[in-house]
């Protein structure tokens, strides 16, 4: 049950900020660069409260070789969501504050997808990060993985 409450909060702050980013977009530039930077910042503080709460459960992995999954495909898959999605955060967290042309294009073409892929396979990133049926179990630290 506790996988559907983080599914929930995932899709609904998605959704709220979305929304807003849209809203505001077309009021103002300036409401809208603040906008940004408030984000960016709540962003950066999801991203110290979800990853640096506890050691990733993938971080023992060795060689492929990990606790987390049996298979070393699996352990492959989730050391690349886990670092894509160390990079999606970062670029969504500069984007606030840097106005770079490059910085957009990274941002619709690498940040989005990848934000996507984490919502549809959030069980798995969960396994990832805090072990075999985190997702099953509810946590302060899944609350901030789901946000």
């Amino acid at each position: 049950m506790s996988h559907l409450i983080y599914y929930i909060v995932s899709l609904v702050l998605s959704g709220v900020v979305f929304a807003l980013g849209y809203i505001f977009n077309k009021k103002s530039q300036k409401v809208f660069g603040v906008l940004c930077k408030v984000f960016s910042l709540l962003l950066a503080t999801f991203f110290i409260l979800r990853y640096m709460w506890d050691m990733d459960a993938i971080a023992v992995t060795f060689a492929l070789d990990g606790v987390v999954f049996g298979n070393k495909f699996l352990n492959l898959l989730a050391l690349l969501l886990v670092w894509f999605t160390y990079s999606s955060n970062l670029l969504l967290e500069l984007f606030g504050f840097f106005k770079v042309k490059r910085l957009n294009t990274f941002v619709k073409i690498i940040s989005f997808p990848i934000t996507l892929i984490n919502i549809i396979f959030l069980g798995f990133n969960f396994s990832a990060i805090m072990g075999r049926g985190a997702v099953n179990n509810f946590s302060i630290r899944g609350f901030w993985l789901a946000a």
